[in-house]
C-alpha cells in the first residue's frame, strides 16, 4: 500500500507540473503576442479619442489611463513596450483612434528625442515672447 501511495503522489506532482507549465505558456505567449502582434481594437475607420498626457505622467500612470478608457487591452504588456520601443512622453493632447494597433497607439502619444527638443524650443520661445512684450499688445 505504501508502494501505491508514493506512485500516486508522484503521478499528482507530474500533473501538478504539466499543468503549471501549461499555464505560464499560455500566459507567455499570450503576453508576447500583446506586445508584438496587436490586432486594433475596433475596425476601421474606428472612433478618434482624445488623450491628455500630464506634466510627470509615466508609461504605468499612462498604460494605466488606457486601460480604463479601454485602449489597450494588456497594461503590462504596454508598459513594457514603452521600454522596449524607448517611448518618451510628453505633455499634451493627442488623438488616438480606435482602430489603432497597440504600437500605432504608442507611436502616436510617444515622441523622438529630436521632437523634443523642438517642442522645448517651440515652449521657450514663446516665453521670450511672452517676457520681452512681444505679442499683440507689444
Amino acid at each position: 500500500m505504501e508502494t501505491v501511495g508514493r506512485i500516486a503522489k508522484k503521478i499528482i506532482v507530474a500533473a501538478l507540473f504539466v499543468l503549471a507549465v501549461f499555464v505560464i505558456t499560455k500566459y507567455s505567449f499570450k503576453f508576447g503576442s500583446d506586445i508584438f502582434y496587436q490586432a486594433p481594437l475596433e475596425e476601421a475607420p474606428g472612433r478618434d479619442i482624445e488623450f491628455v498626457i500630464k506634466e510627470g505622467d509615466g508609461g504605468s500612470e499612462i498604460a494605466e489611463r488606457l486601460k480604463n478608457l479601454d485602449l489597450i487591452t494588456n497594461e503590462p504588456a504596454f508598459r513594457v513596450m514603452t521600454i522596449v520601443y524607448g517611448a518618451e512622453f510628453y505633455p499634451g493632447e493627442y488623438t488616438i483612434n480606435t482602430s489603432m494597433t497597440t504600437k500605432e497607439l504608442l507611436d502616436a502619444i510617444s515622441l523622438t528625442e529630436e521632437e523634443i527638443k523642438e517642442r522645448q524650443s517651440q515652449e521657450e520661445t514663446k516665453e521670450e515672447e511672452a517676457v520681452l512684450g512681444g505679442g499683440a499688445e507689444g
